[in-house]
């Protein structure tokens, strides 16, 4: 007995040398993920005279930003993320870093052909559902209306009513609202079947500052078509406090802060907190967060989708000419997924861009051949010419895990109040999509408004404006 005693006390002795020579960071916050929410709370706790260190895996800010430069003339085009809800949060973050936004321009004109793309046949209006599109438009947002908490947070009515249960086809037919499916399909990118999905999902996603941007003609877009530029001056702005190409291996909460072990290209740093903020999806951080028993079992019950955007060359597609994708014999024509949603002209002279989504994961090179098949058919269906040069895709990003669901009956079962609870507790803030939805100018007010007043010393510092 006395030798496992010793051995229990040299293990402990050992460990607790190892922790006191450790050359730790100090820092007020410690955030983790370096997309849209992870970079704009840094900025914005920096501005309020808060200590951070923003740890991105990727050798960039941004996330799913992707903007594209062409080579040989420099010229970008946001092929990600691309409009923003005209939200006081947008402009601010935007003049901050002396980028100007404009009002989305309406549509240039061109053609938009109908294309079942899983046959190349073009389709002709006639066959496709027709409805009201405007009266369905006012429709849906009358019924967001009804459930204006939700959008704010994870904040639902108890009991959560069955009309934000039901899978989204039956919603529309339940409402008549049969005409908004194919704008929800082309708007609402990236959740695989949409019409399958729970009401709740899809209203978040399209919520209502999205809804009334679309019926106001009142997005907004960077003047500059490089909303990369924004992150990477965000990034000068960080200087060392910034740690890219880096991830967490461990992170210890403890009772007054938080300990964080990363990786970097210089070698393993030690980060001390006083809080953390988490900004990646919740699922993914069984990988280096210490869960308990309670965190673990909530988030093995996400569920996602995945999606791709890509950007091509020699598409053979004629200038001003835009396919879309449709199904004839589906219900409301809306296409079966994995597929790509839609091939249209960048405003970079010879490119195309489309956007792909998948219900099950995939490898990029399965999503890239898959891209170049149905370009293939679909060019030919419509009586386009080969091309002179082989079709080739320039640029492909993945956005995975994409909108995290749960089921209908974890919903029922209160599981948003459980997951919304987790706020603030092991000294831990959350943000990002699964908190809020996938609009990039919701998130920053979401963050702004729920998140950063706990992790300022001081709420008075809030007052701090740009």
């Amino acid at each position: 007995m006395a030798v496992v005693k010793l051995a229990i006390f040299l293990c402990f002795a050992l460990s607790f040398a190892r922790s006191t020579s450790r050359k730790w960071i100090e820092k007020d916050v410690c955030i983790i993920g370096g997309g849209a929410s992870g970079t704009y709370a840094a900025v914005r706790l920096q501005q309020m005279g808060v200590d951070v260190a923003l740890i991105e895996k990727e050798a960039k800010l941004g996330g799913p930003v992707t903007t594209y430069t062409e080579p040989s003339t420099g010229q970008t085009y946001d092929y990600g993320v691309q409009v923003f809800s005209n939200l006081s949060v947008v402009h601010n973050f935007f003049s901050h870093f002396e980028i100007p936004l404009v009002r989305l321009p309406p549509p240039s004109g061109g053609n938009t052909t109908m294309v079942d793309f899983e046959t190349g046949e073009v389709i002709e209006p006639s066959k496709l559902y027709m409805g009201n599109l405007t009266a369905a438009m006012l429709g849906y947002a009358e019924q967001e209306a009804k459930y204006s908490s939700i959008f704010e947070d994870w904040n639902l009515p108890n009991p959560v009513p069955e009309d934000l249960l039901m899978p989204f086809g039956d919603f529309l037919r339940k409402h008549s609202l049969e005409a908004f499916a194919y704008i929800a399909f082309i708007y609402d990118q990236g959740i695989a079947n949409i019409l399958a999905q729970p009401t709740l999902y899809v209203m978040k996603y399209q919520d209502q500052v999205q809804m009334r941007d679309l019926l106001t003609g009142s997005f907004v877009v960077n003047a500059l078509q490089n909303n990369q530029l924004l992150y990477d001056r965000a990034a000068a702005e960080f200087g060392k406090k910034l740690y890219l190409s880096s991830y967490p291996t461990q992170v210890t909460r403890k009772h007054h802060h938080v300990e964080v072990e990363v990786s970097t290209p210089e070698g393993t740093k030690h980060i001390r907190a006083r809080k953390l903020l988490v900004t990646v999806p919740p699922k993914t951080t069984s990988q280096f967060l210490d869960l308990d028993e309670n965190e673990s079992t909530m988030f093995r019950q996400f569920n996602n989708s995945y999606y791709w955007n890509a950007i091509l060359k020699n598409t053979g597609i004629p200038i001003g000419t835009t396919l879309s994708n449709v199904n004839p014999a589906a219900p409301l024509n809306i296409p079966a997924m994995p597929a790509p949603y839609i091939f249209f002209a960048a405003p970079v002279p010879g490119l195309h861009a489309t956007y792909y989504s998948s219900p099950h994961n995939m490898s990029d090179d399965e999503i890239a051949a898959d891209i170049l098949k149905t370009l293939a058919r679909v060019r030919e269906g419509a009586g386009f010419p080969d091309p002179d040069q082989s079709p080739e895709i320039v640029a492909l990003h993945k956005w995975s895990p994409f909108e995290m669901t749960v089921s209908p009956d974890a919903i029922r079962n209160a599981f948003y109040n459980d997951l919304m609870a987790l706020q603030g507790k092991k000294n831990t803030w959350w943000t990002g999509a699964t908190w809020m939805n996938q609009a990039t100018a919701t998130l920053w007010r979401y963050t702004e408004d729920k998140v950063l007043p706990h992790l300022v010393p001081d709420e008075e510092l809030l007052k701090v404006q740009y």
